[in-house]
């Protein structure tokens, strides 16, 4: 029986049995995780560097400088949606090759066996 229909239904499952469906859950998006906040992270980096250079060398008045406060907060907000972003992106689509293979625009065909008949029907 799922775990989820027995706890719809009011049955309280084996104490093992809700420790393993958790365990199971945690290491599903524990190594997910680990991919979103590492994009988030480089796009977060990125993002505070091309700032950094448009604020000191690009801006239309130097003298104008605005406090360190704002330029934090536009990191962190980058860094937020960026993880946002990532985790959709993997909930929906899979694994960090797949989003190489879109940002790279590559075509790939998936190399695994054909489920084909080859023998003698059994009726």
């Amino acid at each position: 029986m799922n775990m989820l229909a027995s706890l719809a239904r009011g049955l309280r499952p084996p104490p093992d049995a809700l420790k393993q469906y958790v365990d199971n859950i945690i290491s599903k998006y524990t190594w997910n995780m680990e991919n979103v906040v590492t994009i988030a992270f480089i796009v977060a980096i990125l993002f505070s560097i091309v700032k950094f250079i448009e604020i000191k060398f690009l801006s239309d008045h130097p003298e104008e400088i605005k406090p360190l406060k704002y330029f934090v907060r536009d990191v962190v907000i980058v860094f937020g949606c960026a993880c946002v972003g990532a985790f959709v992106f993997f909930q929906m689509n899979g694994g960090l090759g797949e989003l190489m293979n879109v940002i790279t625009d590559t075509k790939v065909i998936q190399n695994g066996s054909p489920q084909i008949f080859t023998d003698q029907p059994g009726f």
